[in-house]
């Protein structure tokens, strides 16, 4: 791993790599400022110069902030840049994702799936009252927190009121199949 000074601000410490994704890396932190730990995605280097990711990326954090302290959503708390990379600074779901829930534990319980999807329900419902739909929902992008309850995560390719569209004709964005 990259010294932490090269992936994130010096107020991030004990960065430890979690996960990368189809954007970015995201990383376990400590905010030293505030006290507390969290998830921070990083675009990926490979994508640094490639304005339309890059404005992707910035599509999600501010999708997601829109949504930030709505129940069953990642909050966000802070959104910036750091050598030439984009962040975003979310609470951490200790739980993992749904779909590592799942290849670890094969079938779930039907009543935990049940709250899973009422958790995902109202998550969805919250941002579509905000005018934004989330068009990647799968179990990769269904976090869970420390009572075992669903966070939905991963507004890369929403499409929201008030924000340009970044869809053209001909293509599709999201997780095929």
């Amino acid at each position: 791993m990259a010294d932490r000074n090269d992936i994130l601000p010096p107020r991030y410490s004990d960065v430890q790599h979690l996960a990368r994704g189809g954007m970015g890396d995201v990383y376990r932190a400590t905010d030293t400022a505030l006290g507390r730990t969290v998830a921070v995605k990083v675009l990926g280097d490979r994508y640094a110069d490639d304005e339309g990711v890059r404005q992707r990326f910035t599509r999600e954090a501010l999708a997601a902030a829109r949504l930030s302290g709505t129940a069953n959503t990642v909050t966000i708390f802070d959104v910036g840049e750091w050598n030439d990379r984009p962040y975003i600074v979310m609470e951490l779901a200790e739980g993992g994702t749904l779909d590592d829930r799942v290849k670890a534990g094969g079938a779930q319980q039907p009543s935990d799936v049940l709250r899973w999807l009422s958790d995902a329900a109202a998550a969805l419902d919250a941002a579509h009252q905000a005018g934004i739909v989330h068009r990647d929902v799968k179990p990769g992008n269904l976090l869970l927190d420390g009572r075992g309850e669903v966070r939905v995560a991963d507004f890369g390719v929403a499409s929201a009121v008030g924000m340009d569209s970044m869809t053209m004709t001909g293509t599709v964005l999201g997780t095929a199949g």
